[in-house]
């Protein structure tokens, strides 16, 4: 399995190199490739390959957040840089996109930012909602009443 790993990786960067439009469809397939060996620094490293190649892919933006935010080793974790990349990853979203919105108010919470994590969380709810898709409803509702929870009393 290793080689065909080995390979696959191969062709996948041999593509990227010979046309760089591909990265959409290549670079979450190295990802697939790097979780699968359970490499989370080379997972972070093709998240920030991707987003210096695709700077305005709000799918690159977000899942190089999402790893900072939540790497399985949490010596990768940075909450810091994470958030302004949530936010890009919302802006070109048009703040559409219900897990992307999710993904701001984790990036939020990280960041000490609870009443922004709290609105962030209500709007992907909302959007969910507006979508009529179930989706993950149930677990950003826990997340909302986490950060409820968190949240610092009124003056």
């Amino acid at each position: 399995m290793i080689k065909k790993l080995n390979e696959g990786e191969a062709d996948l960067r041999q593509a990227l190199k010979l046309d760089p439009a591909v990265g959409d469809s290549a670079y979450p397939s190295l990802l697939g490739i790097a979780t699968a060996r359970e490499d989370w620094k080379t997972e972070l490293t093709v998240c920030k390959e991707w987003v210096d190649a695709m700077p305005k892919s709000w799918l690159a933006c977000s899942e190089l957040a999402s790893r900072l935010l939540g790497s399985n080793d949490t010596s990768l974790r940075d909450h810091e840089q994470a958030l302004p990349l949530a936010k890009k990853a919302s802006d070109l979203t048009e703040h559409k996109n219900p897990d992307v919105e999710d993904l701001l108010a984790a990036a939020y919470f990280g960041n000490n930012e609870t009443l922004k994590a709290i609105e962030a969380e209500k709007n992907a709810i909302s959007l969910q909602d507006k979508l009529g898709v179930a989706g993950n409803r149930e677990q950003f509702s826990q997340h909302l009443a986490q950060y409820e929870f968190a949240k610092p009393p009124d003056p």
